[in-house]
């Protein structure tokens, strides 16, 4: 998101910016997290449900070293005692209409090779959209020079399932006093490799400590491997449950990574239509399919010039209803208009085969 103008606080001895928001925007709740390396600075803030989404996909992939908040204020990180060693707000300065902005991203922190990671979260439709493009390309290019990645983080790439799991994994990574005696225990019998259940493990150990405290560090086990990369199990496909299949891969063994995110997304160049000219467009009965081909008789026609116009008009409805963009089919050729194309687009083949002469004309020559 955009740096947004601070508002001066009319209260005595407050900052500036308000420390009870990120960017403008109230915090959601705190992602406790394990990467920070720091007991008194573990929360992580969110604002919404796909930057918690992203910020426990970054807590569980194993080349992530740690993450912090990009675009909070000083005032309010020094509040909230945020983890942020690259200092916050972390500005990226771009252009967009011939006019300088600063990037202010959800996420920025280091690989564990060293490199810089950028992170965003948002709906994908909006991420599509002109500035967001241009935001991300220029975060990709700043993480690409430093030796890093820029994530783009959606509600289409950021399983719900596999989130589920880890939330349900990360509940459950808190320590406790009996924990290393009886994780040494279980991993004699629990080795590398092989498949066992949080009941099957709880029967066998149950005798020599509570059922409670054996389930707690199967689970314990089994979110910090997830951490690592060495769960051998699909969070994407199961829910998680005490009869689940748990399978550790050997620390030796390169991790297992997530489903990668896109660095990119590409421009939907209808974002910038109004509401209006979306919502006045005809539906077409026609989806994904062409028709085979007109039934009307070019050759009835009067003149060559006439029958050109309509082979003219016949491929702009062609190329629209195999899906291509208005927009490009106006662009591609210099007579036809974005509105004569959205209109023989929603008349489909009518306005085409019953009126074909009066399909473009001469004050329809300028896009």
């Amino acid at each position: 998101m955009d740096e947004p103008s601070p508002s001066v606080s009319t209260r005595r001895g407050t900052p500036g910016l308000d420390i009870f928001k990120i960017a403008g925007r109230s915090i959601a709740g705190f992602l406790p997290s394990f990467k920070t390396g720091d007991d008194r600075q573990v929360r992580q803030p969110f604002t919404t449900q796909l930057e918690e989404r992203l910020a426990l996909y970054l807590e569980y992939h194993p080349h992530v070293r740690s993450y912090q908040r990009g675009d909070a204020s000083e005032a309010f990180a020094q509040a909230r005692h945020l983890y942020t060693p690259l200092g916050t707000p972390y500005r990226i300065p771009y252009l967009y209409d011939g006019k300088p902005h600063d990037y202010l991203p959800d996420f920025v922190g280091i690989l564990c090779d060293g490199g810089l990671l950028i992170a965003e979260a948002g709906r994908e439709v909006e991420k599509r959209k002109g500035q967001a493009v241009a935001k991300a390309e220029v975060a990709s290019r700043l993480a690409e020079l430093k030796g890093g990645v820029y994530w783009i983080g959606t509600d289409e790439n950021l399983s719900v399932l596999r989130h589920a799991n880890l939330l349900f994994l990360h509940a459950r990574r808190s320590a406790f006093s009996t924990y290393m005696e009886i994780a040494q225990a279980v991993l004699t019998h629990w080795t590398w490799g092989n498949i066992s259940c949080v009941n099957e493990l709880v029967r066998l150990f149950g005798r020599h400590w509570s059922d409670a405290e054996v389930e707690a560090t199967v689970w314990k086990l089994a979110g910090e491997a997830a951490a690592e990369g060495r769960l051998l199990v699909d969070l994407t496909e199961v829910m998680l449950e005490r009869e689940t299949p748990l399978s550790l891969l050997d620390p030796a063994a390169p991790p297992i990574l997530p489903e990668p995110l896109p660095s990119t997304l590409a421009y939907d160049d209808q974002s910038s239509e109004s509401p209006m000219e979306l919502t006045s467009e005809k539906p077409s009965r026609v989806q994904s399919e062409i028709l085979p081909g007109p039934t009307f008789d070019a050759s009835i026609l009067e003149s060559d010039e006439v029958r050109d116009r309509f082979y003219r008009n016949l491929a702009a409805v062609t190329a629209v209803l195999a899906g291509e963009p208005r927009r490009q089919v106006a662009v591609s050729d210099a007579s036809f208009h974005s509105r004569t194309i959205r209109a023989a687009g929603a008349a489909v083949w009518t306005t085409c085969l019953r009126s074909p002469c009066h399909l473009s004309s001469g004050s329809d020559a300028s896009t």
